[in-house]
């Protein structure tokens, strides 16, 4: 579920609405790190796992769409 990462970049996006890049970081150089494998990127040739978000306003994420694998899902909200 997604329910849980949610939340949290919610809150985080409510404190600190005016910097995206903790809740970036949140969810993809940090998990990375802390499992030992290289930040992720978007590049040809890496895997296709990629979340949009939309932000109405601070503290208001939205789970759009999920590619995983380089199929799109339904998001799990």
């Amino acid at each position: 579920s997604t329910q849980g990462l949610m939340t949290g970049l919610r809150n985080l996006d409510a404190v600190e609405p005016s910097f995206p890049r903790p809740l970036l970081d949140t969810v993809t150089r940090n998990p990375a790190q802390l499992l030992r494998k290289p930040a992720p990127r978007i590049a040809p040739g890496e895997p296709a796992n990629l979340a949009i978000l939309r932000r109405p306003a601070p503290g208001n994420l939205i789970l759009d769409r999920v590619c995983v694998d380089g199929e799109w899902v339904t998001p799990e909200e």
